[in-house]
């Protein structure tokens, strides 16, 4: 049977470094959140986006663990699907790793920009 997952990702800047995170909830369940901090200089260029692609690739590495699954991948920056689909050009070398992270993984993944009411 064919699980769904909603997957939550942000990222933050920091001077030195970057941080990311994701939540996972299978419904109204939360099964997993994690987060971390990263240092890859193309990464931290791009201030709140880098950590944000980080927090993508990890949770879809955790997803692809659980197996049969699909997922809804909930963003800020737009950035995160657009350059999953083919509409903006990758900007550097980190991204163009995100895009080709993506390529065999877009059957099973939705885009969903986060409705952030401030």
């Amino acid at each position: 049977m064919e699980k769904h997952f909603d997957i939550y990702v942000n990222g933050s800047q920091q001077p030195r470094k970057y941080a990311w995170g994701f939540v996972v909830n299978e419904g109204p369940v939360m099964l997993h959140m994690t987060s971390g901090e990263g240092k890859n200089p193309q990464a931290l260029a791009m201030k709140n986006g880098g950590g944000e692609i980080e927090a993508v690739i990890r949770a879809l590495k955790w997803a692809k663990k659980q197996q049969n699954t699909t997922v809804t991948i909930h963003y800020d920056y737009e950035g995160i699907r657009a350059w999953a689909k083919g509409e903006w050009p990758p900007e550097n070398e980190f991204v163009q790793q995100y895009v080709d992270f993506l390529e065999d993984k877009l059957a099973w993944i939705d885009f969903v920009k986060k409705d952030v009411k401030r």
